[in-house]
């Protein structure tokens, strides 16, 4: 009699170690689950927006991207430069002229000439005043402009006037409006001014890469002029860095930073010309190099 009820002891407590081993494994389980949706252990972040975006740079919190994207902008005075959207279309206006971006793989930028026809209809957001000492005069103007795949960012350059007695001095500014920002959207990427620098660099935007992350400029010694670019400018948009690199030719952009191009090789003209001659570009091998 004491064998048998030391066998039904023994199972007894075999059901009990059992039964605890199975209620820990269970209460590990539904921990290790509840973490995962919760933001426990390994899935801790410190923001909780989906789209924050962090960059090489050192990351700065204000600058991380909004779970909502909206326009936002200045009030719209005399002298600002201002934009509106028009469906998939995005149009600048600056003193009482439009621009749109230029068609295709052209550059520069697409002045309206005769104007927009339903300017009035549309909702234009202030993006920036020239500072209050430039002068308003003929050179003072949006020098290229081109929006990025998706139509929602833009990238834009200006040239601003100043006179200081009989010299005359150009501000040339980079801007891009990156629609997914905090408060402030529009970041000045670049600036130069011939005052500083004693020379004048004028870059135009030329290619956008498919993938909306590179960006290329030509970088002209004058504007409406027949000086030829001189290099090129290459911007990464996730670092706000810059590469410049020699004048090429048939410049094109792939993703992740590569791209292709021909070189610039000058010869001797063998007949009178206007300008340099240069190797033909058909007889040139394609090259590649990564930002």
């Amino acid at each position: 009699m004491q064998k048998v009820h030391a066998r039904h002891q023994a199972g007894f407590i075999h059901l009990v170690v059992v039964g605890v081993i199975l209620l820990v494994l269970s209460l590990s389980v539904g921990a290790y689950f509840l973490g995962r949706q919760s933001g426990g252990v390994g899935y801790k972040f410190p923001f909780k927006t989906p789209e924050s975006k962090l960059s090489a740079v050192p990351v700065n919190t204000s600058t991380l991207k909004e779970e909502k994207s909206e326009d936002s902008g200045i009030e719209v005075e005399k002298y600002t430069i201002s934009f509106a959207r028009d469906g998939e279309q995005v149009f600048l206006r600056y003193r009482d002229e439009y621009y749109a971006p230029p068609v295709g793989n052209q550059y520069g930028i697409n002045e309206l000439t005769t104007g927009l026809y339903n300017a009035d209809s549309l909702t234009w957001i202030g993006l920036i005043n020239p500072l209050d000492d430039m002068d308003h005069g003929g050179f003072d103007d949006i020098l290229s402009f081109k929006v990025l795949p998706g139509n929602k960012n833009f990238i834009f350059t200006t040239r601003w006037e100043k006179h200081d007695g009989d010299k005359t001095y150009w501000f040339i500014n980079i801007f891009y409006y990156d629609q997914d920002l905090g408060k402030n959207k529009l970041v000045n990427l670049f600036s130069s001014n011939s005052k500083d620098t004693g020379k004048l660099v004028i870059p135009i935007v030329d290619q956008i890469s498919n993938d909306g992350k590179y960006v290329s400029f030509n970088m002209h010694p004058c504007w409406n002029c027949d000086g030829r670019p001189t290099e090129k400018m290459l911007l990464n948009l996730e670092t706000n860095q810059f590469k410049k690199i020699n004048w090429v030719l048939e410049f094109k952009w792939e993703n992740n930073g590569k791209y292709f191009y021909k070189d610039y090789i000058e010869k001797e003209c063998t007949e009178p010309a206007q300008g340099p001659c240069i190797e033909d570009p058909k007889d040139l091998p394609v090259k590649q190099g990564q930002f």
